[in-house]
C-alpha cells in the first residue's frame, strides 16, 4: 500500500497534532513525493482511470475526459447500444541520468473508460475533439430520444 497524506474531518487531539508535526517536521512532502519511493512505485501509484464528466444537453450527450499527454490519433472510441468507451493504448520511454547511474525505463499503459447513456446515441454524427488534455465528445440523440414539448388542447 502506498502512502498517503490523511486529511481527517474530526477535530484534532493532541496526539494526532504530535503526528502531524512529526511527519510535516521530518518527512514533510518528500515522503509523499514520486520519487521517494523509486520508479516502480511512483508509476504504480498514478491512477489508472480519468475523470470524466457527462452532462444531458437536451438534444446530445457531451462527455469530457481528462487525459493530457495523449496524441488525438491514439483515442479508440466506440458507441454501441447507447454504451461509450474509449481506449488509449499508451507507450513511453524515459531515460533518467543521476549521480553516475543510468535509469531507462519502458512503459505501457491502456486507460478504459466507458459510461452507459440512458438514450440511444446517433454514432453517424458524433463529433470528437481534443483539446488542452481534454477529449471533449458530443454525441447526438437519435430523433426518437430527444426530448419534445406536447401542447395541451382545450375542447
Amino acid at each position: 500500500m502506498l502512502p498517503m497524506r490523511y486529511q481527517s474531518t474530526v477535530p484534532a487531539t493532541p496526539v494526532s497534532r504530535f503526528f502531524d508535526y512529526f511527519f510535516d517536521r521530518f518527512m514533510g512532502d518528500r515522503f509523499f513525493a514520486d520519487n521517494f519511493w523509486g520508479p516502480a512505485w511512483s508509476t504504480l501509484a498514478r491512477p489508472t482511470w480519468s475523470p470524466m464528466n457527462v452532462r444531458d444537453a437536451g438534444d446530445a450527450y457531451e462527455v469530457e475526459l481528462a487525459a493530457p499527454g495523449i496524441n488525438p490519433e491514439q483515442f479508440d472510441i466506440q458507441i454501441q447500444r447507447g454504451l461509450v468507451t474509449v481506449r488509449v493504448q499508451q507507450q513511453s520511454q524515459q531515460e533518467t541520468e543521476r549521480d553516475g547511474y543510468l535509469l531507462r525505463e519502458m512503459s505501457q499503459g491502456a486507460l478504459v473508460r466507458s459510461v452507459q447513456l440512458p438514450a440511444e446515441i446517433d454514432a453517424d454524427h458524433a463529433e470528437a475533439t481534443y483539446e488542452h488534455g481534454v477529449l471533449k465528445l458530443r454525441l447526438p440523440k437519435v430523433e426518437s430520444a430527444r426530448p419534445r414539448q406536447i401542447t395541451v388542447k382545450t375542447s
